[in-house]
């Protein structure tokens, strides 16, 4: 039985258009019980993985509960969000913990091996002198990274589908759009850089999108995203309880070559995929899997206290301690470009 409040419709391959597709997996969600029985299916045409039948248009935000993550944003009571690492984390105070005390970082070449370990790679800057440039970023929930951009010298803008992370991000000083993309009206060539961390595989029309994104920008501009990586062994390793599912939020489900694919079809060169060093999606499946955190549990949750606290564990963001003990595993993962997690790069060619 499906929630009464996600609508869903049956809907052609996003990518090639063919309505031909063999069922994958079915699964409920998983962390938010927004309905159940979500069924992904193969394209017999490209192999692209897809849900279907997937959220109509006027109910998709529905899927985005008030407990989501990134539209909470870990938001003191002054509406503003902690500063926070590269890990996602807030950045811990000097001399809280025994490895960020002054004299363990006065140990020759700590402090470099600390901030290596720390960098998962997951929000990659275009090679370019930011100042003067314009950046739109793509979901950007209550407006971090857009702090980020502001920083660097961009002049920052976003887009977003949920009301109360856009009233945030406003509250920033932001020029925030609510709303899909291609409904937003932007000019061609108006916009120097574009960037949508973990966005992509959220659209129902991703081909769409990335044309409409080729539009938008000036030539000689870049387009930077991130997105799960269906490819990688612990989706395999994980079954439904793998983190980059999250039905039925993702709706699409990309390899490196059909993102490769994809850029190519819109026009865009230089294309540079990275494989992330990030342990997170171990720690959230795995959560998952000891003990399903939703009402609807099903077949393979042990329902422990081990397993509730771990997913608790991980919603709030396992310690920078424990992730830094990973990092290393992520980074040899990623050198090996297995990752569950995958950074893009490309550029809009100069004319």
């Amino acid at each position: 039985m499906r929630s009464r409040a996600v609508r869903l419709r049956d809907v052609p391959c996003p990518l090639c258009g063919v309505d031909r597709s063999r069922e994958f997996l079915r699964s409920d969600d998983l962390e938010h019980a927004t309905g159940t029985d979500f069924r992904l299916v193969r394209c017999l045409e490209c192999g692209h993985v897809y849900l279907n039948p997937a959220p109509t248009p006027e109910t998709l935000h529905l899927c985005y509960p008030a407990g989501y993550g990134p539209h909470r944003g870990d938001e003191s009571a002054d509406g503003r969000d902690s500063d926070r690492t590269q890990t996602g984390r807030s950045s811990p105070e000097i001399g809280t913990v025994w490895y960020l005390r002054a004299p363990v970082r006065s140990l020759p070449g700590l402090r470099r091996l600390y901030h290596w370990l720390i960098d998962n790679r997951s929000q990659e800057l275009p090679p370019v002198d930011p100042s003067g440039r314009s950046a739109l970023e793509l979901g950007c929930a209550t407006g971090q990274f857009l702090e980020v951009l502001r920083e660097r010298g961009w002049r920052a803008g976003g887009i977003d589908l949920v009301e109360a992370p856009v009233r945030v991000a406003r509250g920033r000083g932001f020029d925030v759009h609510r709303g899909e993309f291609r409904d937003a009206g932007f000019a061609p060539e108006s916009v120097d850089d574009v960037f949508a961390w973990m966005v992509i595989e959220h659209l129902p029309d991703p081909a769409e999108t990335v044309n409409e994104i080729f539009r938008v920008m000036r030539p000689g501009g870049w387009f930077c995203f991130s997105v799960p990586n269906f490819a990688s062994p612990e989706r395999r390793l994980f079954g439904k309880h793998w983190k980059g599912y999250e039905l039925p939020r993702h709706l699409q489900h990309f390899t490196p070559s059909r993102l490769r694919e994809l850029l190519a079809a819109a026009g865009f060169e230089q294309v540079r995929v990275v494989h992330q060093p990030d342990s997170l999606y171990w720690i959230g499946s795995l959560a998952s899997w000891l003990d399903p955190p939703t009402a609807s549990r099903r077949a393979g949750g042990l329902r422990g206290r081990g397993g509730a606290g771990l997913w608790r564990w991980y919603r709030e963001n396992p310690p920078l301690g424990v992730q830094l003990v990973l990092a290393p595993v992520a980074k040899f993962q990623a050198w090996l470009r297995l990752s569950g997690k995958l950074t893009v790069i490309a550029r809009k060619p100069l004319p």
